[in-house]
């Protein structure tokens, strides 16, 4: 609706339709791809593919994000590593791939959706905070880095708080009730993002949850 050209990636062949329709419904389209942004040399052939049918991005999205609820120990190290491998090598992947077109283009924004967990621990999700709070730095550190070299290139670190997303509705981990009022629709969350985006925010927080969140935490460890 924004008179971008959108692509999409995603591991969800249903999702990635359901998109498609809802696009075509729009008056739009969207070109799709599907891969599992944790194998890197399908993420980047996906990303090559999408590259050849809409040419060079503008706006690059890293948002693919999975969360596992449970102790350290209970876990298993290949648990955690799972979630490193989306949340945090994912995003180096696409920043990465992301920066060297846009580079090229002499333009673009990329986002990395970091989360309010990266900001405030949360006790049972030891692997989630570390992926986001290593997000956070990466993200500020590659700030700094394209700031020195006078690169045209910007970067958006996103940290929202509780989006209505399949990573609250685990069926181990209910999200509780009484927290509901905290949270974002994804809706919600994408306009507020393309707005903070577009005003060249480096960081943002797109709900207000997120920012007490955040906040209190500063105030009450």
């Amino acid at each position: 609706r924004a008179g971008y050209r959108v692509a999409a990636l995603d591991r969800d062949h249903a999702a990635l339709a359901s998109l498609s329709e809802e696009a075509i419904a729009d008056g739009s389209s969207i070109d799709v791809a599907v891969a599992d942004v944790s194998d890197r040399a399908a993420f980047l052939a996906a990303l090559e593919a999408l590259y050849a049918k809409a040419g060079p991005p503008r706006l690059f999205f890293n948002n693919a994000g999975i969360a596992r609820v449970g102790g350290f120990l209970e876990g298993g190290l290949d648990g955690f590593e799972k979630v490193l491998s989306v949340n945090l090598d994912g995003v180096l992947t696409g920043t990465h791939w992301a920066l060297s077109r846009m580079e090229k283009e002499g333009e673009g924004t990329i986002v990395n959706m970091s989360s309010t967990a990266g900001h405030v621990p949360a006790a049972f999700m030891a692997s989630y905070c570390a992926s986001k709070a290593a997000v956070i730095g990466f993200t500020r550190a590659l700030q700094a880095e394209l700031g020195m070299a006078k690169s045209s290139v910007r970067l958006c670190l996103v940290s929202p708080g509780f989006v209505d997303t399949p990573i609250m509705r685990q069926e181990k981990a209910p999200f509780p009730r009484f927290l509901s009022w905290l949270v974002q629709s994804p809706q919600q969350a994408a306009r507020a993002v393309l707005a903070g985006v577009r005003k060249g925010k480096r960081e943002l927080v797109p709900d207000w949850g997120g920012w007490l969140m955040q906040k209190s935490y500063r105030l009450a460890p």
